[in-house]
């Protein structure tokens, strides 16, 4: 039940039954059980978040204090979260050095157990627990500890193997000279730390923190040799068998260590810690997760390559590819898109393009830019709508790394697939494909035919087909399969909308003209075609076809995915084409037709992703010997496409 912090007043008569010690603290002993504890350490914090409703920023307060048990090992944290107004009024109800008598106890149920740095694993909601203070003259007064004292050893800190937060009393003992920055123009220094603990070989463990911030990097480049309580250390875990890497960003608290046995045995011995040569360093080094330079001249590459070669850790493939004209899948609406600290957007989806479709790694600078969004909460939201509204077709440069990392019998390499720099196209000219993707085609058609990618027609190429939904004829001769079918149309005619469930719409759009095939121009009557789509009410805009107001008609680029037995296009997602590029997009749209109609593999092996590509390429051409393209929008300058 909520409270009013003015409600507790005067001192807490003696709990019925005896009290408990904090350390047996849990879910169920919360609702039963009475706790004495010390108040420690009250603060108001501010921070900001992003308000759902309308996307602004929004600065909040919370009032935060250690609660601290019979044992100065066992502490956790209560707070009050509300306004600025009832934290003030915490702070000056919930003063250092009381003690209370705490039952009935509420927790944080939105606090992972991964962010909860103290020994007792919960955040105590103050506002909605009991919590009685007793008299200055109780007997509990004068015997309870003043201050938290974290329990964990150096050896033990070193010994987690997940993602987690901890404190810790340590000697300094030493600060690195060599300074560096965050991406947030934070400064950065490793600070080693040491006590009494040992590693299985009887060295004296140390551990490397990285610390962030100017005036705290002082503090403790002044504290050398002399332990210190730190509180919050984040602890990151790559994998089995790997160093964790240890930070301490600049919001963090450190204060110099408190008075307690752990603390006096560490100064009798804190010259000996400070300046002992027998240890064992138990901890990676942090360093910033720098995206890799992926800038000047890189080969033109497509999926396929990286699809078929992503269990071949050693392919001849290049470090970075550049791919053009791809498609790159929005997560679903449910799909996870965080990476596993919930800090930042990390998430795979499928790319296509003409050879395929390969997953790839989409971190939040790509992400971010791809949905037009400013910040992570921005894009998380949109997602959770459902209105990403990402580009249909875009360029791009990709990295293929390789990772080791323990088996059950052996090391185990894989590849992994990251989109590192991403732009919609333009429609210019000079990113129409030309001969410098002759290569590319040669080599693919030399491999396994893969059947997920996105292929260019015209309308009249699209054809139903009873096994696969649809298939392209080109000029008489069968097309490559694919995932989807990319074509350029007009419509004059308004699009027609019917309800089929509560929030969906079936979007029709008849008399729609073939825009790029020059039999089915608009002033001709031949090719009028009907589009079928569905959506939410959210996206009934972006599926219409309506001419724009002024104009005679509305020229997109639609994605096809299927013609039904009455001949109706579906489509998955259109994209507009503005007026003033039209011109050019009935260009390029030739051109990628032409370059889906030159995909014809003429190998019989089994699609695999463990192929070399060095034994089926084409006159011993490598993925690493193609034309190179010097910028996202413009294609290696060649001669026209080969008819």
């Amino acid at each position: 039940m909520s409270r009013d912090l003015a409600a507790d007043s005067g001192g807490a008569s003696q709990p019925a039954g005896a009290l408990q010690p904090l350390g047996a603290l849990n879910k169920s002993s919360a609702r039963l059980a009475t706790f004495a504890v010390r108040l420690c350490g009250g603060r108001v914090v501010e921070y900001t978040y992003k308000n759902k409703k309308d996307n602004q920023e929004v600065k909040a307060q919370k009032f935060e204090v250690w609660l601290v048990g019979q044992n100065p090992e066992h502490y956790c944290i209560g707070y009050v979260k509300s306004s600025a107004r009832v934290c003030q009024e915490a702070l000056q109800k919930y003063q250092d050095a009381t003690v209370w008598a705490l039952s009935k106890v509420s927790f944080d149920t939105f606090a992972a157990a991964t962010y909860i740095s103290t020994p007792i694993p919960f955040r105590v909601d103050l506002a909605k627990s009991s919590i009685s203070m007793f008299a200055p003259s109780h007997e509990l007064s004068a015997s309870m500890p003043q201050h938290p004292v974290p329990p964990r050893s150096v050896a033990e800190v070193a010994r987690i193997t997940t993602n987690r937060s901890t404190d810790l009393i340590a000697v300094i003992k030493d600060v690195s000279t060599n300074r560096r920055r965050s991406k947030t123009d934070e400064e950065i220094v490793d600070v080693e730390l040491v006590d009494n603990s040992t590693t299985t070989t009887d060295k004296l463990a140390t551990i490397v923190v990285s610390v962030f911030g100017t005036r705290k990097i002082q503090q403790l480049s002044d504290a050398v040799g002399t332990p210190m309580a730190f509180f919050n250390l984040s602890v990151a875990c790559s994998g089995a068998g790997a160093k964790p890497t240890i930070n301490h960003y600049g919001r963090e608290l450190v204060v110099a260590a408190p008075e307690c046995g752990k603390t006096l045995s560490l100064r009798e011995k804190q010259q000996d810690l400070a300046s002992a040569t027998n240890t064992e360093k138990l901890t990676a080094v942090w360093t910033a997760n720098q995206s890799r330079d992926v800038s000047g001249s890189q080969p033109l590459s497509c999926a396929a390559f990286l699809d078929y070669t992503s269990e071949t850790p050693d392919a001849p493939l290049p470090e970075v590819s550049q791919l053009m004209w791809v498609h790159i899948e929005e997560p679903a609406p449910d799909a996870e898109i965080l990476d596993s600290s919930g800090d930042r957007i990390w998430y795979r989806v499928a790319l296509r393009d003409i050879s395929g479709s390969v997953l790839m790694g989409i971190p939040q600078r790509c992400a971010i830019a791809l949905a037009g969004c400013s910040t992570k909460e921005e894009f998380t939201a949109k997602h959770a709508a459902g209105e990403l509204n990402m580009p249909l077709l875009c360029h791009a440069r990709i990295s293929r790394g390789v990772r080791t990392k323990d088996g059950a019998f052996q090391p185990v390499s894989f590849v992994n697939h990251t989109l590192e720099v991403v732009e919609p196209v333009s429609w210019d000219p000079t990113s129409a494909p030309n001969a410098a993707f002759t290569g590319v085609l040669g080599i693919l058609n030399n491999c396994p035919q893969h059947d997920e990618g996105i292929h260019f027609a015209f309308l009249a190429d699209i054809q139903p087909d009873p096994y696969y939904g649809m298939r392209i004829v080109y000029d008489g001769q069968e097309g490559p399969r694919g995932h989807y079918i990319a074509a350029l149309i007009a419509s004059s005619s308004k699009s027609k909308t019917e309800q089929v469930s509560d929030h969906g719409y079936k979007v029709v759009t008849t008399a729609v003209k073939d825009f790029a095939n020059p039999d089915g121009a608009l002033e001709s009557a031949i090719g009028n075609h009907t589009l079928v789509g569905y959506c939410a009410m959210d996206n009934l805009p972006g599926f219409r076809l309506d001419p724009p107001r002024g104009k005679n008609f509305r020229v997109a680029v639609v994605l096809i995915t299927k013609v039904d037995e009455d001949g109706g296009l579906h489509i998955h997602q259109l994209e507009y084409i503005e007026m003033d590029q039209v011109k050019h997009a009935v260009l390029c749209m030739q051109k990628l037709r032409k370059l889906s109609k030159g995909v014809h593999t003429v190998s019989t092996e089994k699609r695999s992703r463990n192929i070399t590509l060095g034994c089926i390429s084409a006159q011993g051409l490598s993925p690493s010997d193609t034309k190179k393209a010097r910028t996202l929008q413009a294609a290696p300058t060649d001669a026209s496409l080969p008819e």
